[in-house]
């Protein structure tokens, strides 16, 4: 439920909420919220809601700050705006979090890939741990539970996967085909697979799906992840 609001409860500035990935617009879209009954549609515009507004709608009970239904409005309004604003945004936070400026290719990338990030997001932090195998540029750090996998015979599978891959014209069609004759034919349980290519990409299992990461990435760049990790 939240908790009740205070001026003396050592709440952070409003800048902070910034910082930690929360689109500006949802956060004045959530404070309004608190003090004004703005009826199921958490996607009124801040226009709307000067219009709409009327002193019979201020709320009298205490306003309670719920940092869930913050984060779910924030998701909502993400998923809801336009690719070059979120990439904008999304620029803005990593210059405030002083991280690694993305280059021309990462943004053209992660605009392209934003159709399965912003489901996937909730605020601009998620949105960059999303993003995360875009931004790899050399060594893909395997996560320490993950290794256990990496033994001879898996090795050998993403090895001989790659042979297939690399003959083949890259759509997510033919990913989704090549990836599961190779299943197949191996007699290897699809989702065993799965698990290795994801491990291979990013380094983790859980991350956006395989076919949609493979086509934003690319042939070449799927290879030489492939390549690293044979060796």
């Amino acid at each position: 439920m939240g908790k009740k609001l205070s001026k003396r409860h050592g709440a952070v500035g409003v800048n902070s909420y910034i910082i930690e990935g929360i689109k500006s617009s949802a956060l004045v879209r959530y404070l309004c919220q608190l003090g004004i009954d703005t009826g199921n549609n958490e996607l009124k515009g801040i226009d709307e809601i000067i219009k709409d507004f009327e002193i019979k709608k201020i709320v009298k009970s205490p306003a309670r700050f719920d940092p869930i239904k913050l984060n779910d409005i924030c998701g909502k309004i993400i998923r809801h705006t336009c690719d070059e604003e979120i990439i904008n945004d999304f620029n803005y936070f990593i210059k405030s979090n002083c991280l690694p400026v993305l280059t021309k290719e990462q943004q053209n990338k992660i605009k392209l890939a934003l159709p399965f990030l912003k489901i996937r997001s909730k605020n601009f932090n998620e949105l960059y741990q999303q993003s995360e195998f875009i931004l790899i540029k050399d060594h893909i750090k395997i996560s320490k539970e993950n290794k256990k996998y990496l033994n001879n015979q898996n090795l050998l599978i993403i090895k001989n996967l790659s042979n297939k891959l690399k003959n083949i014209k890259w759509s997510k069609e033919t990913i989704i085909e090549t990836i599961k004759t190779f299943s197949f034919e191996k007699k290897i349980d699809f989702k065993d697979v799965a698990k290795l290519i994801r491990i291979a990409i990013v380094g983790t299992t859980n991350s956006p799906g395989i076919y949609d990461m493979m086509l934003v990435l690319g042939k070449l760049e799927i290879i030489r992840r492939f390549t690293i990790l044979e060796r």
